[in-house]
This record gives C-alpha cells, structure tokens and sequence, in this order.
C-alpha cells in the first residue's frame, strides 16, 4: 500500500511538474510567430535577434511568447538546415561564432510552447566588414525624399520631394523634382508634379515623368510626359507625349535612346518600351501582370537599363511560396527579346541598378537579413553580397532607389531615421 501511494505522489508530481515546465497558453490566446533579423557585429560574426509579432485577430486576441527557442543555421555548402541553439524565453539574441566574410549563410527560429511550434521568416546574410557611409544630403524637414539619384561623376543630386507655396492666402503642396549641386550646396526646382529621375551616363541630362499641366481623361486616370533637362543649358525637351501613363525612364546603351514603361497598349498594364535616338518607339515587352493575389502593391518600384549593353532590369510583383514578393527580371532586346528572372527568391528584391563599370554586376535593395539592405549580384559567378548593414538609427524605406556614383566605385540611396527625417548617403562597394 505505501509503494502504491508513494508511486501516486511520484505520480501527481511528475504531471505537476511537466504542466509548469510546459507553460501553459492561456485560453484564448495564440502562440506568436518569431519574427528573426541579422546584424554583422564589428568582428563580423552575425547576431541574430526576434521578437513575436503581436497581430491579432477577433478570434485570437491575445498573442504569448515561446517557452522555449531554437535556432536552425544553413551553412556554406551545406543543403540542409541544423539546429544550433535551444534557448529559454529569457533569451531572444545569438551570436552565431566564426562567420567567414564573403560566406552565405540562412537562418530560422522556432518557438515552443504547450506542445505548438510556430517558426519564423528564413533569412539570409553575408557577412562582409562594416563599410562606413557619407552623407551627402538632408532634408531639413519632414518632407519625404522619392527617387533621388546622383550622377555617376558624383557632382549632382535629382530628387523628389513637396514644394510648397502660397496663393491667395492658401498653402498648397505638390511632389515635384529639384536638383542639387553637391558642390556648392545649391538647390534649384526643375518642374511641379514630376517622380522617377534618371541620369545620362554623361552626366549632362535628367530623364523624368511629370503630370504637370496635364488633366484627367477618365475618373482616376491622369497620363503623364517623359521630359529631358539639360543641366548646363536649363533647357526641357519632350520625349514622349501622349496620353497614356510613362514610368521609369532611363537612358539606353546608344545615344539618345530611351527605356520606359507605359499602359499604351491597355490601360493599366504596363509594357516595356524603347525610344530610339530618331524619337520612333518600339514595343519590347507588352505587359508585366499582376499575380492574383497582388492588389493593392505597385506592379513595379524600379527600373534600370545598362549602358554597356542592350539589357533592361526591373522588378515586379511574382508569386513565391503562395504570397507575392518582389522578384528582379531582365528583359534583353538585341537581335531577339528575351525576358529572364534573374534574382528569383522569397524575399522582396527590388529597386535594382546595373553597375556601369560592370556588366555582370547589379545592385539592388532586398529584405533578406529581415531588414532592407543593399545587396549585389553577380550574373557570372551567381553569388550575392550584403553591402550595407544599417542598424539602430537609419533604415531603408520601402519606397526607395539606388544609383551608382564616383564611376561606379560607390552606391547612394536614401535612408530614414527613426524621428522620420531623411538624407541621401554614399556607401563605398566592393561587390
């Protein structure tokens, strides 16, 4: 009888305990999802950090933690995730030991709790050393900073942003381009309701869109122009003119030449076109769709044709893994036009830019470290590099773009800090 009853209490004790250690959802309540990000630490190992994402719903309004971690780690030349770390919830960091530059590695993170597991986003870093940046320009205000893009000499600056004024006692605002000396420090306004600059491999001429002057020709739809202005004579020309909608625009390989997208066809699809330097264009690509279940997000945040060879890059809304991401394409137009995926992946890549001293190397801004970075990629060799490793303070924004700078030897792009002020920074590359 006393081994029984000793055999009971062992008994009750047992579930007693494994009831504490098991923690317990409270009713009601959901296990959050870890939501993983990497840094590069000075000496260049990488610290993964997550928190749980609060979204909730009607039917689950409360979101707990894990009772437990563990991290899994890809690493170089390995096909198959291992598990390198089982963590308590007091902690929700690891330092991930003897990283080799240049080396890819993936993580993920999942979190236990009452027997259910949830499992974070899979990211990826490339650990290369900290390249200090140089600011080049700040806004002084709140006002946003769209699409700015420097010159390849380094000596000038387009970008988008609110000019203000005041007419008959009312304020009004409208995003328009302005363009900046670097040297001097002087900024002048181009044209009201203008977006997306691009800069001529010389340097001399801004190709943009604008809507200005322009009205309405069905509810909702304003057509745009493609403009050119000459930074030395201050002259503006016409480059397209019509009445359906241009975007992006960029100077081609051959002079005077022009890659642009537009809804000539049907409105709203846009389609790859091409300008030649006679002012005659030619349909390239004829519509980029949306998937399914895409609406709502732009087609398209960014556009760049090479100037070393007859090749555009663009990304555009795909279907990865049953959710839409932002997936980089080329589309070739020499003796045949040919559209290839060349940055396929589930993560967003976006906003590419080819380099102009490299034919097989482009730039481009990717959420895979669980942050905005800038990346590269080598057409050649397939591999891709995490060049920038913002932290803390700055931050890239989702509506953003990337120019290559002092020959081809730095990248710009705009950043944000957490007060919500912007400036255009200069980050040297070594792809």
């Amino acid at each position: 009888m006393k081994n029984w009853c000793l055999r009971l209490i062992i008994l009750f004790s047992f579930f007693g305990c494994e009831e504490k250690w098991d923690d317990p959802i409270p009713e009601g309540a959901v296990l959050g999802t870890p939501f993983l990000i990497s840094s590069i630490m000075e000496d260049g190992n990488v610290m993964l950090t997550w928190n749980i994402s609060r979204l909730t719903t009607w039917f689950h309004p409360t979101t707990v933690e894990g009772s437990n971690y563990e991290v899994f780690a890809k690493f170089p030349g390995s096909t198959d995730f291992t598990r390198i770390a089982s963590l308590n919830a007091d902690h929700m960091t690891y330092l991930v030991g003897n990283s080799e530059y240049g080396q890819p590695y993936e993580f993920y993170v999942t979190a236990h709790r009452a027997g259910q597991t949830t499992r974070s986003n899979r990211i990826m870093t490339v650990p290369h050393p900290i390249p200090e940046y140089k600011t080049l320009m700040e806004l002084e205000s709140w006002d946003p900073l769209y699409h700015p893009k420097i010159n390849l000499q380094g000596t000038k600056l387009a970008f988008i942003t609110n000019y203000r004024w005041t007419e008959a006692g009312q304020d009004f605002m409208t995003l328009s381009l302005f363009l900046l000396d670097i040297v001097s420090g002087q900024t002048d306004l181009v044209k009201l309701d203008s977006y997306h600059p691009q800069w001529s491999a010389d340097g001399r001429k801004v190709i943009f869109a604008t809507t200005e002057g322009l009205s309405q020709t069905a509810q909702g739809y304003t057509p745009s122009h493609l403009l050119t202005f000459d930074v030395e004579t201050k002259v503006i020309d016409p480059v397209i003119e019509d009445r359906h909608q241009q975007m992006f625009p960029s100077f081609g390989k051959e002079e005077n030449s022009v890659l642009f997208l537009s809804d000539s066809l049907e409105r709203g699809k846009m389609g790859l076109w091409k300008s030649d330097n006679e002012g005659i264009t030619h349909l390239l690509w004829p519509s980029f769709q949306l998937p399914e279940h895409g609406a709502g997000l732009p087609l398209t945040t960014g556009m760049d044709a090479s100037n070393l060879k007859d090749i555009v890059a663009l990304d555009h809304l795909s279907t990865v893994e049953n959710r839409s991401v932002y997936n980089i394409y080329t589309v070739e137009f020499g003796d045949q036009v040919q559209k290839h995926e060349l940055v396929g992946s589930p993560w967003n890549d976006m906003s590419p830019v080819f380099s102009p001293a490299n034919e097989n190397i482009l730039a481009f801004v990717s959420d895979r470290s669980g942050t905005r970075q800038v990346w590269t990629f080598n057409s050649s060799s397939g591999k891709v590099n995490q060049v920038s490793f913002f932290k803390d303070i700055d931050r890239i924004g989702s509506d953003t773009s990337l120019s290559w700078t002092d020959q081809g030897r730095s990248l710009a792009l705009p950043v944000y800090d957490l007060d919500g002020n912007h400036k255009m920074v200069k980050i040297p590359i070594n792809p």
